[in-house]
């Protein structure tokens, strides 16, 4: 996952004892800590959703932001950006004037919102099985780094997370499918790319319906 950090802050890994107690509590811990000089549109050398996404207009960036009404159908653009009126006030894209779903958000307030940390994206599938899709169009051939990151995001069905389908898809072939899951989901790939090729992030509704389907949606895409 990536985050924003200022001097001095700190990030602790903890881990604490579940329910059967304190025995055979060993806990294998990995970290490795990269700083990302994130980007503007346009850089061309790295994207990065949540730092791009204000200069997102759907028609002359490598971002865009829409939905599939199946995992068969065509990538349709959202039409325009609007102003929320279901979260706050936040900037979003989304067709549907009622559900506003499905849609790609991002929270500019300064505390969490329908399980998205501020300066983050969220994304939420439609009412109707529609996947909310994020799209990077390669400017280049060769070869990239993408590192993503979903996150279990909203929260209900009794303090649970809603469950979503989520899929990674180079043009139409899909490189990562997590079905009905409601984890946090971290992804690190390499692959060759041509230029006009599409990477498309995509989330649809799981088992349990449409409900607290909101989607924590972070990527960062390097050209190596």
């Amino acid at each position: 996952m990536n985050i924003n950090v200022n001097k001095g802050d700190y990030i602790d890994f903890e881990a604490g004892m579940s329910s059967d107690g304190h025995s055979y509590d060993n806990t294998l811990l990995d970290v490795k800590i990269t700083k990302i000089l994130l980007s503007s549109v346009g850089d061309n050398n790295t994207w990065s959703l949540p730092a791009d996404f204000e200069s997102v207009n759907n028609s002359d960036t490598q971002w865009f932001f829409g939905y599939k009404e199946d995992l068969e159908s065509p990538f349709k653009c959202f039409l325009s950006r609007h102003v929320s009126n279901i979260t706050n006030g936040v900037p979003a894209w989304y067709d549907n004037m009622g559900t506003e779903n499905p849609g790609v958000w991002k929270n500019t307030i300064s505390s969490k919102r329908f399980g998205v940390t501020p300066s983050h994206i969220g994304i939420h599938p439609g009412p109707d099985g529609e996947l909310a899709v994020v799209r990077w169009v390669s400017p280049f051939t060769g070869e990239i780094n993408i590192c993503v990151f979903f996150g279990s995001g909203d929260s209900g069905h009794g303090g649970a997370s809603g469950h979503v389908d989520t899929y990674i898809v180079k043009n139409n072939e899909v490189l990562f499918h997590k079905l009905n899951t409601s984890d946090d989901e971290s992804f690190d790939l390499t692959i060759n790319i041509n230029k006009g090729d599409n990477i498309d992030f995509q989330a649809g509704m799981g088992s349990d319906g449409n409900g607290y389907d909101n989607t924590p949606l972070d990527i960062t895409i390097r050209k190596k």
